[in-house]
């Protein structure tokens, strides 16, 4: 396995023969997920504190809110590589998509709709973990 300073020179060189080379977001994101999977941090280190926000009867005139908790119990760095809410009503916010080690990463999701009655959803977090997939539950009954 190389070191994250050959795999950075390696890289740096690549980009320094090509100089016409720029690099999107999207690439720059797999080629940080590249290298923390070349350093090992493939293994199961990740915990979700709080996967089942349960909000009970809620006024569906204001915007719903819940907060999920993810925490890095490794030693090395964690790459969420996607969070994809089940409903088109449903809207994220998250500071960043690496958890550094002993960290922790929270993700505020948002509901705002015009549905009455028993509502759950899911929100499906990727990381790079020997896991890959965690869901998180979003239930309320809306009045």
């Amino acid at each position: 396995m190389k070191s994250l300073f050959q795999l950075f020179l390696i890289y740096g060189a690549f980009l320094a023969s090509n100089p016409t080379i720029t690099i999107d977001e999207p690439s720059a994101k797999l080629a940080r997920g590249i290298i923390i999977k070349a350093m090992g941090s493939v293994v199961n280190n990740l915990e979700i504190v709080n996967r089942w926000a349960e909000l009970g009867e809620v006024n569906g005139d204001k915007p719903l809110k819940a907060t999920y908790t993810l925490k890095n119990n490794g030693d090395s760095i964690i790459l969420i590589e996607s969070i994809k809410p089940g409903c088109v009503f449903t809207r994220y916010e998250v500071r960043g998509y690496e958890i550094e080690p002993h960290s922790e990463l929270e993700i505020v999701v948002h509901l705002h709709t015009t549905i009455r009655g028993y509502f759950k959803n899911y929100i499906i977090v990727e990381a790079d973990t020997e896991q890959r997939f965690y869901s998180l539950v979003f239930e309320a009954t809306i009045q």
